[in-house]
């Protein structure tokens, strides 16, 4: 990136041009403002920052013509300045101002600089799916050129039952949308619509555009759900910025979302073996508890207990039990179908929680997983496991508590009957 920097004083050359090293960008400096004006009109700078007292012109007059002149029309303007006087620091922001910054306090200006540089990195590696809904053909493909130019990729439609169609089948990061459409969908009712749905469907960014300019128009596009509005037609880098503003701000709401629930998965998660913990299975039990007796299916649940556990730790050392436990951790996930649960529930105690399953179908598992952790054999060390099971009465609502009561007392009948054995809780 590329600073111009204009100012009288070598000292203060310096002091601003380490501020604008500190953030990587180049500066060309200058100590008047016509020489300023010449190099601007032959080179190309993304910032511009000034005295706002020079030798050869006003700072107020240098910022007009900045403003007066299409290559530096949009570019921010700095202004520094010893000056406290309010009505000069309000002629210089009429006048073209960005932001002004006191020449005491330029770790306010290496502030905006950062901020600054971040925005501008974040634009140029802009990207996302835009749904694009114009009745217009000449306007539509001017604009949907212009956004394809700026990274994004674009769908275009001349109507609102399509697109809103499209919508729900794809994935998009913004809607922008006139208010006259084709068809029988206005931009109001697509823009209602989309806020009806569900999840994050409902919470994309909409931008309306419309010719409609009257106050009560914008603020009825706005309570129709619309995120921002933009006038018909627009400035292109108006445009350009609206829409980057709206997608990045959507982009980043959706990378924290997807780090709290990633977060989530990490706290439900047992650290050693990767399955669920019982916090997991408190959370979601209820649930499926609920719908196997309102469906009227059955549920039924393992609770399977590591015999001799402590011996095996305090013969072979807390390494050994460590793979013991992640070994029958991943048989128990292997053994899973997709709408199982299986869980670390403590210690040497794991829970499989079986949705759509009877009774006999989970003797028949359970005993399949007993022979299988008894071949296990890890670290050349022979493991059983004693495993209780209980299934949920289709008659009457039940609890994750008394499941797991009713299949825990068959684990312990289990271990008094030998072990290494699978035992149904009596009725």
């Amino acid at each position: 990136m590329r600073a111009l920097l204009v100012e009288p004083s070598k000292l203060y050359q310096d002091m601003v041009g380490g501020v604008f090293a500190k953030h990587d960008i180049e500066v060309s400096c200058f100590t008047a403002g016509k020489a300023a004006i010449a190099a601007l009109a032959v080179e190309q700078f993304d910032l511009i920052c000034t005295a706002m007292y020079l030798p050869d012109m006003q700072a107020l007059e240098f910022c007009l013509r900045l403003r007066g002149v299409e290559a530096t029309r949009f570019k921010p303007i700095l202004m520094l300045t010893s000056e406290e006087n309010k009505e000069e620091l309000n002629r210089a922001m009429l006048a073209g101002v960005t932001e002004i910054f006191s020449k005491n306090q330029l770790d306010h200006l290496s502030i905006f600089i950062g901020e600054f540089v971040q925005r501008s990195f974040r634009k140029n590696e802009q990207h996302g799916h835009i749904l694009y809904i114009e009745d217009s053909p000449s306007v539509a493909e001017a604009t949907k050129a212009q956004l394809i130019s700026l990274g994004y990729k674009v769908d275009l439609f001349s109507s609102g039952e399509p697109a809103f169609e499209m919508f729900i089948k794809g994935r998009y990061d913004l809607v922008l949308t006139d208010i006259v459409l084709d068809g029988q969908m206005t931009g109001f009712t697509l823009i209602r619509e989309i806020r009806k749905l569900p999840g994050r469907f409902g919470e994309v960014p909409i931008l309306a555009i419309s010719t409609f300019d009257d106050p009560q128009r914008k603020i009825e596009i706005l309570n129709a759900g619309a995120s921002d509005f933009l006038l018909k037609p627009p400035l292109e880098q108006e445009l350009a910025v609206r829409v980057a503003n709206l997608i990045i701000n959507r982009q980043l709401l959706d990378k924290v979302q997807r780090q709290q629930e990633q977060l989530h998965e990490l706290a439900m998660r047992d650290e050693l073996t990767t399955l669920y913990n019982r916090h997991y299975l408190m959370e979601v039990s209820p649930k499926v508890f609920r719908q196997a007796y309102r469906q009227k299916f059955p549920v039924c649940m393992l609770v399977i207990d590591i015999d001799h556990f402590k011996k095996i730790n305090d013969s072979h050392g807390h390494r050994v039990g460590d793979l013991v436990l992640t070994q029958v951790g991943k048989l128990l996930r292997h053994n899973c179908r997709e709408e199982d649960l299986a869980a670390r529930f403590g210690g040497e105690e794991f829970v499989l929680l079986l949705p759509y399953c009877n009774l006999a179908d989970a003797q028949s598992k359970a005993e399949a997983i007993r022979r299988e952790i008894e071949e296990l054999k890890p670290n050349a060390i022979v493991v059983t496991a004693s495993i209780g099971i209980a299934t949920q009465p289709l008659d009457k609502p039940y609890s994750f508590e008394l499941l797991f009561e009713a299949a825990d007392k068959a684990v312990y009948r289990a271990k008094a009957l030998g072990r290494n054995r699978v035992e149904v809780t009596a009725d």
